[in-house]
């Protein structure tokens, strides 16, 4: 699936970082893709259910360090909007 930049995904899986952990239900929003050999999301990770805000680990400016974080795509899917 094509995702554009900035798409809400929320994590079907727990997400398992060096730091960190996020449960399922994690809001995470797309920032692109790299192929390493097969294809993984990068992420950027927004809330939990709960609303809890988590902080931003991307630099807002060139020259800053920051990381993103590295998903499989079966790990997440698109956030549906709840109408």
């Amino acid at each position: 699936m094509e995702l554009e930049k900035g798409t809400v995904l929320v994590a079907k899986n727990p997400i398992k970082c060096v730091e960190f952990e996020y449960g399922v239900g994690t809001a995470l929003v797309y920032v692109g893709s790299i192929k390493i050999p097969f294809e993984v999301y990068i992420v950027e990770v927004a809330m939990d259910l709960d609303g809890k805000m988590y902080k931003s680990h991307l630099p807002n400016d060139s020259g800053e360090g920051g990381y993103g974080i590295l998903v499989m795509p079966d790990d997440v899917e698109v956030k549906k909007n709840d109408v």
